[in-house]
């Protein structure tokens, strides 16, 4: 086979690295997972970079030898934060297991699931990025699959589809333990690591019980004998991610969570957990596309109008105009290509106009949704209002957002304007939103994990063999503040003291200069390479690089399911 070189544009993204055809091509010609790859050098200023994986390799020319090592340094890099590529490793054992295995984190919501190993240096990206689905067969015993092998056409047709936290057709707090048995055994297969070797976090809904969290215990301890176990609920998770325990976390995943707190403690009083999240935004734009003439009422078909939704809807900054725009047939189209689900109905490309910011709408006006319950803003709003007098302006001006819903265009700007118009005019009002936040839960329980105490929160395989779920009860405790201040006036204070001891109670996450700092602390993507073509890939003439698609995004995962 006739092999030759070809110049490539080259970008690391969240340990993979893609390359395209020129500097202004807007999307990827194929990719490279990094973290995990063997990179090493072949002689002639050659660099091989082979994934064990999916057995592939990429040979990469540089045109000098100070260029080759710059290159193999900062892949080096990228691909340490994948523990069995690297050398990577904490200063004093944190996050740690017993053979000096980084922790890892599985973080399962509602709709996506996500796994990855705790990073030393804080910012995590997850190694897998998937449907939170299992497909049990309808008959016999066959194997369970998870993700989007349960998707697949052959599986999905003689199987039903379960969501272990959440319902297939109904937004039902309910937790379906022998899918999430199944789903966890096949998050450590497709990580390719030892259940046994490396301390656990898993992150948790907001509406998780004591019984279910006993559950996932057992499970985890008893079935797949992890030595070190932490648990924590996702909102709490994304506010660290920010480097921050003091704000207002507003979690917008599937459901919507909004969480005060002060100094890593719970604000109890100002909780609010709704089903009106980003799975009513979905429901909202299909149910419009319907009238359409378009249907996506299956399993899969949710992921296709997912797919539209994270890529043409927005939040209106003003709705009232732009509903007169839109009547008056003033407001942009937008397009999406759908040819690579190949629809039943052969539809190719969906074009919406004021469906795009219509669906959306409901986050402010639940009404529209049917729902008679306050608006996202009124929510924020309250969680500050019900927070001690002194907490209030510093609440204000550190607002967070995280989940996968709060990536729509114009919604910090929305909240923004909103909670103006209902605080005081002397009040600063501050929503910070870093561009990875869907991520967010991670990415905290990484930095919790590289806590130099991270040991003392877990809880440990011996310690659960001899109490059993009683010793769960330290996780209860950690994070519930005091009410200092019954007192329901709205006046905003000045002051911002540390709550009062909680009995019993750790600090866990409190950190010297973690203060709310009025700036935004944003997490940074990694890093990504120069688009000039310093180097050049060697690739077969007959490949088809159209099949190298990332595996990491569940919406795009789903083309030819259908």
């Amino acid at each position: 086979m006739i092999r030759r070189w070809h110049r490539r544009y080259f970008k690391v993204r969240e340990g993979e690295l893609f390359y395209y055809d020129d500097d202004k091509s807007d999307r990827a010609s194929g990719f490279i997972r990094l973290r995990g790859s063997d990179i090493s050098y072949k002689g002639g200023n050659l660099l091989e970079i082979f994934d064990p994986r999916k057995k592939t390799t990429m040979t990469l020319r540089a045109s000098s030898t100070q260029e080759l090592e710059d290159w193999k340094a900062a892949l080096d890099d990228e691909a340490n934060t994948f523990p069995g590529g690297s050398s990577a490793a904490t200063t004093d054992g944190a996050g740690q297991g017993t053979d000096g295995h980084l922790a890892l984190i599985f973080d399962i919501g509602s709709c996506s699931a996500r796994a990855g190993f705790a990073d030393p240096r804080g910012t995590a990206w997850p190694s897998i990025y998937m449907p939170a689905c299992v497909a049990k067969p309808r008959e016999g015993t066959g194997k369970m699959r998870c993700g989007m092998d349960a998707l697949m056409p052959a599986v999905r047709t003689k199987s039903s589809i379960q969501f272990p936290l959440r319902s297939a057709t109904n937004f039902s707090d309910s937790m379906d333990a022998d899918a999430l048995e199944v789903l966890y055994g096949d998050l450590f297969q497709r990580l390719e690591v030892e259940s046994t070797e490396r301390p656990l976090i898993v992150t948790e809904p907001q509406f998780t019980s004591d019984r279910e969290r006993a559950k996932i215990a057992e499970v985890l301890f008893e079935t797949y004998n992890v030595p070190a176990l932490y648990m924590k609920h996702q909102a709490l998770l994304s506010m660290y991610s920010y480097n921050a325990t003091t704000g207002v976390i507003v979690d917008i995943g599937d459901r919507l969570d909004i969480i005060p707190l002060d100094s890593g403690y719970v604000i109890e009083k100002g909780v609010t957990k709704m089903r009106l999240g980003g799975g009513f935004i979905s429901e909202s734009l299909t149910r419009m596309m319907s009238e359409a003439g378009h249907r996506f009422f299956s399993p899969v078909e949710h992921y296709v109008g997912r797919y539209v939704k994270e890529r043409l809807a927005y939040v209106a900054r003003d709705y009232y105009q732009s509903a007169q725009d839109d009547d008056k047939g003033l407001i942009d189209a937008g397009h999406v290509d759908v040819r690579r689900f190949a629809l039943p109905d052969g539809t190719k490309t969906f074009s919406l106009a004021g469906q795009r910011f219509r669906c959306a709408e409901g986050l402010f006006q639940p009404v529209l949704w049917g729902k008679d319950v306050p608006g996202l803003h009124d929510l924020v709003y309250n969680a500050i209002m019900s927070s001690p007098i002194d907490m209030r302006k510093a609440l204000s001006r550190n607002i967070y957002l995280a989940g996968g819903g709060s990536l729509l265009p114009g919604l910090p700007e929305r909240l923004t304007n909103e909670l103006k118009h209902l605080l005081p005019s002397s009040v600063q009002v501050t929503v910070h939103a870093h561009p990875h936040r869907q991520h967010a839960a991670l990415q905290g329980a990484s930095i919790l994990a590289s806590l130099p105490n991270f040991g003392d929160l877990c809880v440990w395989h011996e310690d659960w063999m001899e109490a059993g779920p009683d010793v769960l009860r330290k996780w209860h405790e950690e994070t519930l503040a005091t009410d200092m201040d019954s007192d329901d006036d709205s006046d905003m204070g000045d002051g911002r003291p540390m709550p009062a001891g909680v009995a019993g109670a750790r600090r866990v996450v409190v950190e010297e200069g973690s203060s709310d700092s009025e700036a935004d602390s944003e997490d940074e993507a990694p890093a990504t390479s120069a688009t000039k073509p310093t180097a050049v890939h060697q690739e077969e003439d007959d490949d088809d690089s159209d099949e190298d698609e990332p595996s990491t995004i569940p919406a795009d995962e789903a083309e030819e399911l259908i």
